[in-house]
């Protein structure tokens, strides 16, 4: 009941607040925040955008470890592998690694990793997992030089799905299917989701990628990764990703393979979200 209790309440407050925060505009990705929380005050949170703001909150991943293939390091939360952050040689941030441990996911059957061509092994604090980088500048270009500094904290997003990289177009395309993304639901504080190769026409969920961008307001502004299983937190640590019931799956992804439900059931499904804009929590569907 959380998620309608949610969409209710916040369709009242952001309505009131659209014309303060320009709401009707393209909003600027100045910025970068993660997690989804219908209460803000436990989620958005501010992810540094450079090393000079890190404030020894993350801790640097050997290059050995980190095993990243460009030239770039890895910063990780002490003793927490799950969302870890890529910084150029300038201290840029120019993306993500977003972990799915072993021990979250170890049970659940009917789900194929290594099948999928898109995660890597990683084995970051000696905690094994199955690893998602997602790059905010092409890093089949990237050099020594780090990225151009640009106004926004992106160039365009770039991630490797089933071989093959994808890059999110920067408008929504606001049509059912735009290459290996299809359309599904907005969502309250969430935003427009477009979801790798999801559809209902499927029927094998050992093949799905639950990766997806959001738009708002006509244009980019995150991406989110789901998977099935429950996630722990790290002890003394960040509550990184968003537990998501099978009524928020139907609501948010209606156009999914039937053994989607299964799963959820079975296993359960946790996600998270990734913003480029100050204002997350204010994402309307108006």
């Amino acid at each position: 009941m959380k998620y309608l209790f949610v969409v209710f309440l916040g369709a009242v407050c952001v309505h009131e607040n659209s014309a303060l925060f320009g709401i009707g505009d393209k909003w600027a990705l100045t910025n970068m925040k993660v997690k989804y929380s219908a209460n803000p005050l436990t989620g958005y949170y501010s992810v540094p955008k450079t090393l000079k703001e890190n404030k020894k909150e993350y801790v640097q991943i050997d290059e050995a470890t980190a095993n990243l293939g460009v030239p770039a390091t890895l910063w990780c939360r002490p003793n927490d592998p799950r969302v870890c952050l890529i910084f150029d040689k300038k201290g840029n941030n120019i993306g993500t690694q977003l972990s799915f441990l072993d021990q979250d996911t170890k049970h659940v059957q009917g789900y194929d990793y290594p099948y999928q061509n898109t995660y890597v092994r990683t084995n970051v604090f000696n905690i094994s997992a199955n690893s998602l980088r997602v790059f905010y500048t092409n890093p089949e270009k990237l050099t020594e030089a780090g990225r151009t500094s640009t106004k926004e904290v992106i160039d365009d997003v770039y991630v490797k799905l089933k071989g093959v990289w994808e890059v999110l177009p920067r408008e929504d395309p606001k049509v059912a299917q735009y290459g290996n993304f299809y359309r599904q639901n907005c969502f309250l504080q969430m935003g427009q989701h477009y979801f790798y190769k999801m559809s209902a026409k499927l029927d094998d969920c050992s093949t799905i990628v639950p990766f997806f961008g959001i738009y708002h307001n006509g244009g980019l502004v995150g991406w989110g990764l789901a998977t099935f299983g429950k996630a722990s937190t790290a002890k003394k640590g960040r509550s990184w990703y968003e537990t998501v019931p099978l009524l928020g799956v139907k609501m948010i992804m209606p156009d999914r393979p039937k053994c989607v439900d299964h799963l959820v059931n079975q296993y359960g499904l946790y996600s998270m979200h990734t913003y480029f804009v100050n204002h997350p929590e204010l994402i309307t569907c108006l």
